[in-house]
């Protein structure tokens, strides 16, 4: 799958430029650093204390809505809320976190959008989605 361009159309401002470019240059070390605190059964868990989705229920139930995960990075809350059902979108300024999500995607056998933009200049028609988060 290939990423979505419609979110290069959209000019980034100054800081969306730095987040950008710090994610391009960051990603393969964060991936390397994080995947085991960010996969598995902790892939639905909130924040840097990774408190369980389980626990908090934030989401509710997802089977059968449309998801849009803001900054998604590799993508795997969204993998999970596959298998509970939802139809994700991942959208995420960095192509290297896109890359991650595309692998990630693959190595589970699912398959979504995902989408190169700024969560400040999302490139998708309102009301698209039954929910949006960010975690």
């Amino acid at each position: 799958m290939s990423d979505n361009d419609q979110g290069q159309r959209a000019p980034l401002t100054e800081h969306a430029l730095k987040n950008r470019s710090m994610w391009e240059a960051q990603s393969d070390d964060y991936e390397s650093r994080h995947a085991e605190a960010l996969s598995g059964q902790l892939a639905m868990s909130w924040g840097l204390w990774r408190v369980p989705e389980a626990q908090l229920r934030i989401l509710g139930d997802v089977a059968d809505r449309d998801i849009l995960e803001l900054g998604c990075g590799a993508a795997r809350w969204s993998i999970a809320l596959v298998g509970q059902g939802a139809r994700p979108v991942g959208l995420d300024s960095s192509s290297r976190q896109l890359a991650h999500a595309r692998r990630l995607m693959d190595e589970a056998g699912v398959d979504f959008p995902l989408i190169l933009a700024s969560a400040e200049a999302v490139p998708l028609p309102d009301a698209s989605f039954d929910m949006v988060f960010c975690d």
